[in-house]
């Protein structure tokens, strides 16, 4: 434990400031619209103005200020692994703006911690478990903080030294990490625009022959059929009120496939309260499809992914439909991955019903739109999405480990494992966290 001073956070804070929410499509905004921040604009620890939902630029004077350089922003409400995650915002976002579920804190200009500093403690094993004890709630799966508690937290203060020390050494770590994030960036558009061509025709192997002569139909050996033709389609029996809670049945649901194009059936599930006798189980098989069948926006129907390997039996959440291909007509990788293509998304889009809710209806994913070259070629293309996925996921895994590099060193500086230097104008010792 460190021996430094310990003050209220509130003696750092100037003020902090919870934004508005209104419907939105979660997507970039165009021209004419602004973004309202989502949660995962700080779940990674770093600030991402790309999470965000498209609303119209009318409604940008009931928002409040826009996303300010020089502040922190921090969830208030969340799971307990991430209720009070804080990101440094670096520059101005005069497009972004805070959700309801967000703070904006602004750092007191004679604040004993530095925002810099401040922000990364707030990361830090001994930050979070500061934040995660002052999180209070009912709910096994949502926490929530109130400004008041947050302003009581105790943190430490540590010499200037260290501080200035601390966040030079953090520019340098970010630097890295800033370049894998463009990296990644890069990485994701060219499998995005290259399996787009390649998943409509537009692009082919040249062994499989020459590529589709207009955007509206199939190259010459492909097949123009539905989703019907080519799988069994099921949907689950679960109660779309069904809980998550420990001990019970494996469910897998929407979060599943909304965050993984390719499912392990031996992953971490979420578990069901309902008994194993009411509800309807699916042993998954590799190469089947989940869909999500039911959201609350027309542009979040239809996400897709695919099983790897098989595993144990699992319950289909509410808002999922399994899509069992027909192995002999086609590779399950492939349908999983042109059902992403915004072509045939479409379909979808159109088809979904609802008021408050957007829903499909089997009849609706039976009729699908399929495109479907020789299998040989669904293959080779699956296996390119595939290998451009693991390349990406290779890189991600890299920028963690910066970021757990950088965590590391600050938990040895709060804790005195590691000494540094001072000026060598003065007399002084060196500085021990």
């Amino acid at each position: 434990m460190s021996k430094w001073p310990k003050i209220a956070l509130g003696d750092c804070i100037e003020s902090i400031r919870a934004g508005f929410s209104a419907p939105g499509e979660s997507r970039l905004p165009g021209e004419d619209e602004v973004g309202i921040l989502t949660l995962g604009a700080v779940s990674t620890g770093r600030f991402d103005p790309n999470e965000c939902k498209a609303v119209p630029r009318s409604l940008a004077p009931s928002l409040g200020p826009p996303v300010r350089r020089g502040t922190l922003l921090m969830s208030r409400s969340n799971t307990i692994d991430l209720v009070g995650m804080a990101v440094l915002v670096e520059e101005d976002h005069p497009n972004r703006f805070l959700p309801d579920l967000l703070w904006e804190i602004v750092v007191r200009p004679d604040s004993p911690l530095s925002i810099a500093f401040l922000a990364d403690y707030l990361q830090s094993d001994v930050g979070r478990r500061l934040l995660q004890m002052a999180a209070m709630g009912t709910s096994s799966s949502m926490k929530k903080l109130s400004m008041r508690r947050l302003r009581r937290l105790k943190v430490d203060v540590p010499p200037y030294e260290l501080q200035k020390y601390w966040i030079d050494l953090g520019q340098r770590i970010n630097l890295v990490a800033n370049y894998s994030d463009r990296l990644i960036a890069a990485k994701r558009e060219f499998k995005r625009g290259l399996m787009q061509e390649l998943l409509t025709g537009r692009r082919r192997f040249p062994e499989f022959g020459p590529k589709a002569a207009t955007i509206d139909q199939p190259p010459a050996g492909w097949t123009e059929t539905t989703l019907g033709e080519l799988a069994d389609i099921r949907v689950s029996n679960v109660d779309k009120h069904t809980r998550a809670e420990h001990n019970s049945v494996r469910l897998c649901n929407y979060m599943d496939v909304w965050t993984r194009p390719y499912i392990m059936a031996d992953q971490e599930f979420m578990t069901s309260t309902a008994s194993p006798r009411e509800i309807e189980r699916f042993s998954l098989r590799t190469g089947d499809v989940l869909l999500t069948k039911d959201s609350e926006t027309r542009e979040e129907i239809a996400e897709s992914s695919v099983v790897l390997s098989a595993g144990a039996d699992l319950v289909l959440g509410y808002h999922l439909a399994l899509v069992r291909p027909n192995p002999e007509l086609v590779d399950g990788r492939f349908l999983a991955a042109q059902l992403r293509v915004p072509r045939f998304r479409q379909h979808f889009v159109r088809s979904a019903q609802g008021a408050t809710r957007y829903g499909l209806t089997i009849a609706a994913l039976k009729r699908a739109p399929v495109w479907i070259p020789p299998i040989e070629e669904q293959r080779r293309i699956s296996e390119t999405d595939l290998s451009l996925h693991r390349e990406i996921e290779l890189l991600e895994e890299l920028r963690t480990q910066f970021e757990t590099q950088k965590r590391g060193l600050l938990q040895k500086l709060l804790t005195g494992e590691l000494t540094i230097p001072v000026p060598e104008t003065t007399d002084q010792e060196p500085v021990h966290a």
